[in-house]
């Protein structure tokens, strides 16, 4: 059967052993209702001498319940089981979790000693065999350091509308994101199709409709899928479309005042 190994799976929809499951400890009794479960399942299982996988044409099926017995925590819960997940399984690669998210570094994680025993005991393998032999694709799409930006500066059109943001970054993956090179934020530039306003929306490093090129010639932000440019709308919005390079255009973007990385740029093909 064509099986396919699979890094981190859904705390809630797999098939596993009853018996390996209690000798694994099952979930960690201390991360609260959910969040985090299937990391701390997922690690555990490739790092103790299991492995989880995806079968063609299995069935797994969840089933809720009519009514929550439970009160569901509010605030920092979800946090909390992150961090007590990062620190009871990723070793030194919890520093990642805290250069992303530094509001976790003063988080309480709970008493996590009986879960380091049960690691212990088990006689499970470090975070960077997991890293290496499990997640090795990972960093490729998900890299725990942002790379340098490309470049990044203002965004601005040649009419001098308003600008798109002061301080716009190319990254590495070919999207553009607002904020400063050293803070950047989850959202990217994103055009569902070349008659809807461009708009921000989550990152999901995919290329498609958040992958942009910057040409010199003619100074201009163009969308790769569509081979659109990036224009300004003259209404009470303020929207910013594309429009074909095929029709005249007079307001389309262009990058000012900007640092320029050409190393990345070649690499990139801004």
């Amino acid at each position: 059967m064509n099986t396919k190994g699979s890094p981190v799976m859904a705390g809630g929809l797999f098939a596993v052993d009853r018996k390996w499951f209690w000798e694994l400890g099952g979930y960690d009794p201390g991360l609260e209702i959910w969040g985090g479960e299937q990391y701390e399942i997922s690690f555990k299982v490739w790092m103790c001498g299991g492995g989880m996988f995806d079968v063609p044409c299995s069935r797994v099926g969840h089933i809720y319940r009519k009514y929550v017995p439970y009160k569901v925590p509010s605030g920092t819960s979800l946090a909390r089981n992150l961090k007590r997940v990062a620190e009871t399984w990723m070793d030194e690669f919890a520093e990642y979790v805290y250069q992303r998210r530094p509001e976790y570094r003063h988080l309480s994680t709970g008493d996590i000693s009986a879960q380091k025993e049960l690691r212990k005991h088990l006689q499970c393998k470090d975070f960077k065999w997991f890293m290496a032999a499990v997640a090795w694709d990972v960093p490729k799409y998900y890299p725990p350091v942002e790379p340098p930006p490309a470049a990044w500066g203002e965004v601005r059109n040649n009419q001098a509308r308003p600008n798109l943001t002061a301080c716009s970054i190319f990254i590495a993956k070919e999207d553009i994101r607002p904020g400063e090179p050293l803070h950047t934020r989850k959202f990217c530039f994103d055009a569902i199709s070349h008659s809807s306003p461009v708009t921000l929306y989550d990152c999901h490093g995919m290329k498609g409709n958040q992958h942009w090129s910057y040409r010199k010639v003619g100074v201009t932000l163009v969308i790769f899928r569509y081979s659109y440019y990036l224009e300004s709308v003259l209404n009470l919005e303020n929207n910013v479309f594309l429009q074909s390079k095929d029709i005249g255009f007079k307001n389309h973007y262009g990058l000012f005042q900007f640092s320029l990385n050409e190393n990345l740029c070649r690499t990139c093909f801004f």
